[in-house]
C-alpha cells in the first residue's frame, strides 16, 4: 500500500486553492515585488516559472497552475517562506468580503502539527502599520497602484525605492495637471515632441512656476515655496536612483512624511479641481 503523507497532501491541496484564488480576487499581484521580498525572485526568474508573470499578463487558463507549482516548490524548500509569500500576496489588495470568506476557509488548511490554524490565521494578518501617503480621491487606477506600492515599501522599511517613487508620484501628479489645464494647445509645457516624451522633472517644476498665476481661482498656495518643497523631493528621489553612496534611512523619509502627504494632498486636489 501507498504511504500517503497526508499532511502534504493537504497543504499541497491549500495550494492549489489558494492559486485559484489569486487567479479569481487578485489579478494585480505585483509577482517581482511579492518575489523579492521573499528573497525567492532568483526561483521566480527561473524559466521553469516563467508562465506565472506571462500567463497573468495575458490571461492565459493555466495561470493558476504556474502559480501552484511555483508556490510548491517554495514550500518544499521552507514552509515558513511558503507561508511568508502567501502573507505578501493577500497583503497587496483590499479583499472584499466575499474574498475574506474564501481566504478564511482556504487557510486552515496549512495548518501543521506546529501550528494550529488559528495561529496560522493570526500570522498572516495585515500588520497594523501607518500608510505612508493618505489621500481620499485619485484619478485612476494607476496612482492607486502607485500609492499602494509606495505604502508598502514604506512597511517594508526599503528607502531607496520608497524615494523614487515618491518623486515619480509628484512628477506624475505635475504632468497631469499641466496636461488637464492646457491640454494639446499647451502641449510644449509637459512634452517634449522632438524626443517624444515628457519634459524632464526639472523643466516641468520651471514651467509650473511660471504658471502659478493661472492656477489663482483654484489656491492661493501654489507658489514659489511650494515648488521649492516639491523640488527637495525630486532632488531626494533622483539621490535614491542614481547615487552609489547615498545613505538614505527610513528614519529620515518618516520625518519628512507630513510634508509629503501635504504636497501630495495638495497637487491631487488642484488636478481635481482643474
Amino acid at each position: 500500500m501507498v504511504d500517503i503523507d497526508r499532511e502534504r497532501m493537504a497543504r499541497n491541496m491549500a495550494i492549489a486553492r489558494f492559486a485559484k484564488f489569486v487567479e479569481r480576487y487578485l489579478d494585480s499581484t505585483d509577482w517581482t515585488l511579492v518575489a523579492t521580498m521573499c528573497g525567492v525572485i532568483d526561483l521566480l526568474d527561473q524559466p521553469r516559472h516563467e508562465r506565472v508573470r506571462r500567463a497573468q499578463s495575458w490571461g492565459d487558463p493555466d495561470y493558476a497552475t504556474a502559480i501552484s507549482d511555483f508556490l510548491r516548490e517554495i514550500f518544499d524548500f521552507d514552509e515558513q517562506v511558503g507561508l511568508a509569500i502567501i502573507s505578501e500576496i493577500i497583503q497587496q489588495e483590499e479583499l472584499s468580503q466575499e474574498a475574506k470568506n474564501e481566504l478564511s476557509q482556504i487557510l486552515p488548511i496549512f495548518g501543521n502539527k506546529s501550528a494550529d490554524a488559528t495561529s496560522l490565521l493570526q500570522n498572516l494578518q495585515i500588520p497594523v502599520v501607518d500608510k505612508f501617503i493618505e489621500v481620499t480621491w485619485l484619478p485612476d487606477d494607476f496612482y492607486k497602484r502607485l500609492i499602494d506600492e509606495i505604502n508598502r515599501l514604506y512597511i517594508n522599511r526599503l528607502p531607496m525605492s520608497l524615494s523614487i517613487l515618491i518623486r515619480k508620484l509628484l512628477e506624475n501628479l505635475i504632468i497631469d495637471i499641466l496636461r488637464k489645464k492646457y491640454g494639446t494647445h499647451g502641449l510644449a509645457l509637459y512634452y517634449d515632441t522632438s524626443r517624444r516624451r515628457f519634459h524632464d522633472f526639472s523643466l516641468l517644476l520651471k514651467n509650473l512656476d511660471l504658471k502659478k498665476e493661472d492656477f489663482l481661482y483654484i489656491t492661493q498656495n501654489l507658489d514659489k515655496s511650494l515648488i521649492q518643497k516639491i523640488n527637495l523631493y525630486r532632488e531626494t528621489g533622483n539621490s535614491g536612483a542614481h547615487s552609489i553612496d547615498v545613505n538614505l534611512t527610513i528614519d529620515q523619509i518618516s520625518k519628512d512624511k507630513d510634508n509629503i502627504n501635504y504636497l501630495v494632498q495638495f497637487l491631487v486636489r488642484t488636478l481635481q479641481n482643474i
